[in-house]
């Protein structure tokens, strides 16, 4: 797939476009392969600073993943129709501090669910500002009796 690529603001445009046409408008064009990534890793963008790289070079995904499935299990007796993903971010800070920002919570939740470790309960709660939002609970956790 070939994607426009503009040098003054290095952005990416995700769409297909005609390479000689925009190269005449001043626009480079790199190929890009999409490849899947054997590790958890999280990554930066282009344009971000070096230290973006650098933390994300740190990050253990599987241990934030890890630390999701702790907070689930020892909140389940407190919420027992599942946490909602703010409630995981709050016990989440509580717990561990900073170090992961609340999409990157959510990203991982949403990781565990495709790996089915984690499960939506069927019930739902409201956010601080009163949405509707699902409430998530680790697979095998409920009752079946």
């Amino acid at each position: 797939m070939i994607w426009p690529f503009s040098l003054a603001s290095i952005s990416f445009c995700p769409y297909r476009a005609d390479p000689e046409r925009l190269a005449s408008r001043g626009v480079l064009f790199i190929r890009l392969e999409k490849r899947m990534s054997t590790q958890n890793r999280a990554l930066a963008r282009v344009d971000d600073p070096e230290t973006s790289w650098d933390a994300a070079n740190e990050v253990n995904l599987s241990e934030v993943q890890h630390r999701i499935g702790v907070i689930l299990e020892e909140h389940t007796s407190s919420y027992i129709y599942g946490m909602t993903d703010e409630e995981i971010s709050q016990a989440y800070r509580s717990l561990y501090g900073f170090d992961a920002t609340d999409q990157s919570l959510r990203s991982r939740r949403a990781e565990l669910v495709k790996l089915q470790k984690v499960v939506f309960t069927g019930f739902y709660g409201k956010t601080i500002l009163g949405n509707r939002t699902r409430r998530w609970a680790l697979a095998g956790s409920e009752d079946e009796s």
